[in-house]
């Protein structure tokens, strides 16, 4: 249900490019009661939340739900199991993405492995500074005004991380996006592991289960 709204109704823009485009942003108006999730197919890709107006109720993997409202920052990463629902209603700016966009960004944030290894794993919010509050109200006139295309969505994703990246604490940003930077490791450590024990990227990709 949850995967159909975020992934199947995407922006105009962007639905003739779904099948290959894994970034977008989405502006969303829940009303009071909306209940949604994922349990039978988990999410597919990071969806970052950006709270415009109202609050709502999250469970991650289990978990106790925990409330969030205006002005915070939320992290669903991947493959995670998703209970969400509002009470009272909420206006969302979501943004779906699969992996933090370049090798450069990617590089500052993997930094914040060692701070990430001793975080209880949960879901937590940041408060959105003024800065990014800009950037999320400019992004929500500009999709109710359709202006974004497959590029743009991608321009937008890059400017976010560096936002991120320029205006909060190390303890901040691991807090946030720790279920990536933990996947990323992994990731890089596998790669490390093992790059000398194949002939071929596709060797690698099929060792590490990912084809």
């Amino acid at each position: 249900m949850i995967n159909d709204l975020i992934y199947k109704s995407g922006h105009v823009f962007v639905k003739p490019y779904i099948s290959d485009n894994q970034t977008w942003f989405k502006f969303f108006d829940l009303g009071p009661g909306t209940s949604l999730s994922t349990i039978k197919e988990r999410l597919k890709y990071n969806c970052m939340l950006f709270c415009l107006e109202g609050e709502y109720q999250v469970s991650s993997n289990g978990s106790n739900y925990k409330t969030f409202t205006a002005g915070e920052i939320v992290l669903n990463p991947a493959s995670a199991e998703i209970r969400f629902s509002t009470d009272k209603g909420c206006q969302l700016v979501v943004c779906v993405f699969d992996g933090i966009p370049n090798i450069l960004t990617e590089k500052s944030f993997s930094s914040l492995l060692p701070i990430c290894r001793d975080i209880e794993h949960s879901v937590y919010s940041i408060p959105s500074v003024s800065a990014l509050d800009v950037f999320i109200k400019g992004v929500s006139r500009d999709l109710n005004d359709e202006l974004y295309d497959v590029f743009m969505h991608n321009v937008k994703l890059q400017e976010m991380f560096l936002l991120l990246r320029r205006f909060y604490t190390p303890d901040q940003l691991a807090r946030l996006l720790w279920p990536i930077i933990i996947k990323l490791s992994s990731f890089t450590t596998f790669v490390l592991d093992n790059y000398r024990n194949v002939d071929s990227v596709a060797e690698l990709i099929s060792l590490s289960g990912m084809s």
